[in-house]
């Protein structure tokens, strides 16, 4: 944007300086004109990559064969507070009933995003359907929480990075199964030094998708980046 500026102020000042005829400052018009819409055209093209690569991200760096793991596979991952945990996720199920604690305005609201269609106790009605997860968490030092929806659900391609497609997985509530939980906090659940909790995480998603090979991205050095400590769950 200073570019275009600068360069209409450099038009500006030698179409007053050379008194310009009248068809020479039409013709500067028409270049000063083009030279905006080219500048829009890239500003918006620009604009339009950024949104791609927001829905679709793929990482550069690949998972680690052996870190790619399966249903029941207990993986070691420290926390962003330094202090280290173990995950195994125990179990997924699929199901157009909701299985949390309770449906609340939170849920309604994550649903009503992608437009799905739901009755009052948050079942499904249209060609969606909820992905169950049941993960055992046990922290290993001190007192800690456990952020149970920073890790994402993607795609892993042939080439071991990772794809999140726009229109994929949802997250929409979790809760511990062992007792009750105020939902409300439900994303950072409390342990105590040597605690275990199973932790019932639920997403929703297209059910013509549930196929496609998603697993779940337990990394805490970066989102989109695997590092050593990265692992893809298979699901």
């Amino acid at each position: 944007m200073k570019t275009k500026i600068l360069i209409l102020g450099i038009l500006m000042l030698a179409v007053s300086g050379c008194g310009m005829k009248e068809t020479e400052k039409v013709e500067t018009e028409k270049f000063t004109n083009a030279l905006e819409k080219e500048t829009e055209k890239k500003e918006t093209e620009g604009q339009k990559i950024e949104a791609i690569n927001e829905n679709m991200n793929v990482t550069q760096q690949s998972i680690a064969e052996t870190n790619i793991k399966n249903i029941n596979d207990t993986v070691e991952v420290p926390d962003y507070d330094g202090i280290e945990k173990s995950v195994t996720v125990q179990n997924v199920t699929f199901s157009k009933k909701y299985t949390g604690n309770k449906f609340e305005n939170y849920q309604r609201e994550l649903l009503d995003t992608i437009e799905a269609q739901y009755d009052e106790s948050g079942n499904l009605l249209d060609d969606n359907i909820y992905m169950n997860m049941e993960i055992k968490v046990t922290n290993h030092e001190g007192e800690s929480e456990w952020n149970a929806a920073e890790y994402p659900i993607v795609l892993l391609k042939e080439d071991h990075t990772l794809l999140s497609v726009g229109d994929g997985p949802v997250w929409i509530h979790c809760d511990e199964l062992i007792k009750d939980y105020d939902q409300k906090d439900c994303l950072f659940i409390p342990f105590k030094s040597e605690e275990s909790k199973i932790v019932h995480i639920i997403y929703v998603m297209k059910e013509s998708t549930k196929d496609a090979g998603w697993g779940w991205f337990v990394s805490i050095t970066s989102t989109w980046f695997p590092e050593e400590n990265s692992y893809f769950i298979k699901l």
